[in-house]
């Protein structure tokens, strides 16, 4: 393997003053920078000791990095504190940044690694977990010589990831270290607001200016609502010039560690903050005060005096006004040609058209049914969209929302969906669609799945030839994009010279990333779950966890410890996660449990999670059912298993492997004639002795679903699966104490039935798992089961712990 990430990228570790990137491939890409031009606006005019420029320098990089009192990861020794003049006692004590803090941090041994786009080789103390993880290492190399050769038949130039980290320096505009906070009166909240939180005259701003926004969720004590924006000073500067265009009654404050400063306070000003729209209108834009709230700050003039109080959460700005998040899930039930086209175009039709075909569910079941000539739904999808992207009746409705959510669609189909995405991407772009940075990020985020990183930095190239610049997700993605935790550190350097980790909610986002690494040393050194989460807290800060995505941050610590077998652990991180609601386990932290009990083969520890999940409503999905399903296959345990297929009919979350062996057990059955007389089970091996126990059970929960005997296995799993939608239809839920309960049931009757084998009696015990008085002895809403048969008709997709799954960071969330 090549792609110019062997082992040669190493810089020496003796020089203080080498360059982490060679000089001679740094000079400046572009001669025109936009976002350099000046203006007199309110943060120009601004003392420049608290903003600096915003152009990139020109000079090379040994100088940017040595100026930016960056220590190399190459030169700091492990476990070796760097030491400064304050230490001395020369100056006052300073505290440490994060990169100073990360520098003292030894890295994990297995960096060594051939490339560093393939993931180290671990070895834990389960030898199927060491296996597995194997296994992931090995597709990660056949993936690099699958590039290699792609490479030699298209003669591409290897990409060289030290010139790609520096051109990306160079172009990246530095940060402001602080954030600006705009006061809105509750008179002037309805031009911005207007009929709520979604859909704000925020989000154009935002999506224009590519600044980040956070509103807080609740009104300070004056009532005014409090905006917080952040980015690049161009960003900023140009984002608070549109909102004082739009009023001048709100006040500006520039926060950085230094001091508090106001920029503009158009508060002061009596006539300025008349209420300018009908008082109903306010009520609606405003949530009102909450009299029993901390006080936040308190204006006197020109200064705010803080008060000491919890940070109130905040609600992100999206970047477009089309909010994905606050929409419901769509269930499709017709074909993808054939979904109802709105009877005018708009550009608010447009956008909910595309959202229904990129984000409509379909479960697999009903796609099999209404495309059987082969053709896939996703496939019927891509085409639909290429069909009213290109029809000339939507030309004038057609939006950048609309045209990214298409993008990422046919992007996330994988490499085999490139020339669809391309096809898109140049049409538009023909037609003069705005094309910002984030559009490449959607092009670059399928090349880190792929772990593509020629064409990765073909996608940044395009970006820079743009005159665009790389923002904080293009700096994720390439975060994300490599294995190897030294050139980890060289990005993470970079990215705190720019002060793109100035903002605490990008240090949180950070941890998600490099969470493998920090538990896995954590596990070598033998810490206790208390020390580690306290050494993650003074390495990112406090709010480490205070991010949407921080409950995927202790899912892939989870994921580490359950690796080594640390069962108990792992399980003290769940109760921990469940006492804070902002880390609520979900059924991808259950997910990431059930496959490690799987490989581990602990079966009682995977019932007694479902049980304890389960008194939280965390219900099992189709991938829980899987790993169940798997797990207690391989441990011959037919009761669990009548059981988990019954729980399967009866949420409609079977999925293919699931029915396929259950056909298959089924056909032996009916062939061997164990439906009419069992032979002499004692002749029978022991796997059989299974199979046939099994058998009866399966068969005893058909008959007692169908209402009649059966004597052939044809069509049956398919006759099954109507019959559950049936019983669904008419009421029927899993009994009281949900699948854990009657896992463990189940498991007793396990028990009793190998030591009947023991003593030469024939031990099975059907049991219906299914009741029409529903989930216990609550009373459930109506909404409670609308929202339960909705989940069983979806089924989902597979999801590895911590990012892979998107939510994942969104251009929206960060």
């Amino acid at each position: 393997m090549s792609l110019g990430v062997r082992l040669s990228w190493r810089s020496p570790k003796n020089h203080l003053g080498c360059s982490l990137i060679s000089t001679d491939v740094l000079s400046a890409r572009r001669s025109h920078n936009p976002s350099s031009r000046a203006t007199a606006t309110l943060l120009r005019n601004h003392d420049r000791r608290l903003i600096t420029s915003t152009a990139p320098s020109r000079r090379p990089a040994n100088e940017l990095i040595q100026d930016s009192k960056l220590p190399l990861a190459s030169t700091v020794r492990d476990g070796e504190p760097k030491k400064d003049a304050s230490q001395h006692g020369l100056l006052p004590p300073r505290p440490l940044t994060f990169i100073e803090r990360l520098a003292r941090i030894p890295m994990l041994p297995e960096n060594n690694q051939e490339s560093i786009l393939v993931r180290p080789m671990m070895r834990y103390p389960n030898q199927r977990e060491t296996k597995v993880h194997a296994y992931k290492v090995h597709q990660d190399q056949k993936a690099q010589e699958l590039h290699d050769e792609l490479q030699k038949v298209t003669r591409a130039r290897l990409p060289d990831w030290r010139k790609l980290l520096g051109d990306m320096m160079l172009a990246t505009p530095l940060y402001l270290n602080g954030v600006v906070e705009v006061h809105i009166p509750p008179q002037q909240a309805h031009l911005f607001l207007g009929s709520g939180r979604d859909g704000s005259l925020l989000s154009d701003i935002r999506s224009r200016t590519g600044s980040n926004m956070e509103l807080e969720s609740r009104p300070r004590q004056d009532g005014s609502a409090v905006l917080r924006i952040s980015g690049p000073r161009s960003a900023i500067d140009q984002a608070v010039t549109d909102i004082v265009k739009i009023t001048k009654a709100v006040k500006v404050v520039l926060l950085d560690t230094s001091a508090e400063t106001v920029l503009h306070n158009g508060l002061a000003n009596e006539e300025l903050a008349q209420p300018s729209a009908p008082e109903e209108q306010r009520a609606s834009s405003v949530a009102p005060v909450d009299d029993g709230a901390d006080a936040q700050a308190h204006v006197h003039g020109d200064s705010i005096e803080r008060q000491p109080t919890s940070s109130l959460p905040v609600i992100a700005v999206p970047h477009t006004r089309y909010s994905i998040r606050s929409r419901k899930p769509i269930y499709l039930q017709t074909k993808a040609n054939e979904i109802a086209k709105p009877a005018s175009w708009t550009r608010e039709s447009f956008e909910e058209y595309v959202f229904t075909l990129t984000h409509g569910i379909m479960p697999n079941s009903l796609a099999r049914r209404l495309y059987p000539e082969g053709t896939s739904h996703r496939e019927e999808v891509t085409k639909q969209l290429h069909r009213v992207f290109n029809d000339p009746a939507t030309r004038e409705s057609q939006s950048s929302p609309a045209f990214k959510m298409a993008l990422k669609y046919m992007s996330q189909q994988g490499p085999g969906s490139r020339p669809d995405t391309r096809a898109l991407f140049v049409r538009m772009e023909s037609r003069g669609m705005d094309m910002d940075t984030s559009v490449f990020n959607i092009l670059a985020a399928d090349c880190v799945n792929q772990r593509d990183l020629r064409n990765f930095a073909s996608c940044i190239y395009l970006l820079l030839q743009r005159g665009l610049e790389p923002n904080f997700r293009t700096w994720l993605l390439f975060l994300k994009l490599i294995e190897n935790e030294q050139v980890k550190r060289y990005i993470l350097q970079v990215m705190h010279s720019r002060n793109l980790l100035s903002d605490p909610r990008h240090l949180a986002i950070v941890a998600l990333i490099m969470a493998p690494y920090d538990a896995e040393r954590a596990v070598r050194q033998g810490w206790h779950l208390p020390t580690f989460l306290s050494s993650q807290k003074q390495l990112y800060g406090p709010n480490w966890l205070s991010h949407h995505v921080s409950h995927r941050t202790l899912d892939r610590v989870m994921d580490v410890l359950l690796k080594h077998s640390k069962f108990s652990e792992a399980e003290e991180l769940i109760d921990y996660m469940i006492q804070h609601p902002m880390l609520r386990p979900d059924v991808v932290t259950l997910n990431t449990y059930l496959h490690h009990a799987k490989n581990q083969k602990k079966a009682r520890s995977a019932a007694d999670m479902l049980l304890r999940l389960g008194e939280h409503r965390i219900l099992p999905d189709s991938i829980s059912l899987d790993h169940l399903f798997t797990l207690f296959r391989q441990m011959d345990r037919p009761h669990c298993l009548d059981v988990i297929w019954q729980y399967s009919l009866l949420t409609a979350k079977t999925q293919y492997h699931m029915r396929n062996r259950i056909g298959g057990l089924f056909h032996k059955g009916f062939e061997g004639n164990w439906n009419t007389e069992l032979p002499d089970f004692k002749s029978l091996s022991k796997s059989e002795q299974v199979e046939a126990a099994t058998f009866t059970l399966l068969l005893s929960t058909a008959e007692r679903m169908l209402h009649t005997p059966i004597e052939t296995d044809k069509d049956l799993v398919k006759k099954l699966v109507g019959q559950a939608h049936m019983m669904r239809s008419e009421g029927w839920v899993p009994t009281a104490g949900g699948l854990g309960e009657a896992l463990n049931e189940a498991m007793e009757r396990d028990f009793r039935f190998r030591e009947g084998l023991g003593k030469g009696e024939w031990v099975v015990e059907g049991v219906r798992v299914s009741s029409k008085k529903g989930l216990g002895s609550k009373e459930w809403s109506a909404e409670q089961e609308r929202k339960l048969l909705e989940d069983t008709f979806v089924e989902e997709q597979k999801v590895e712990p911590g990012l892979e799954e998107s939510e994942e960071l969104d251009a929206d969330d960060i």
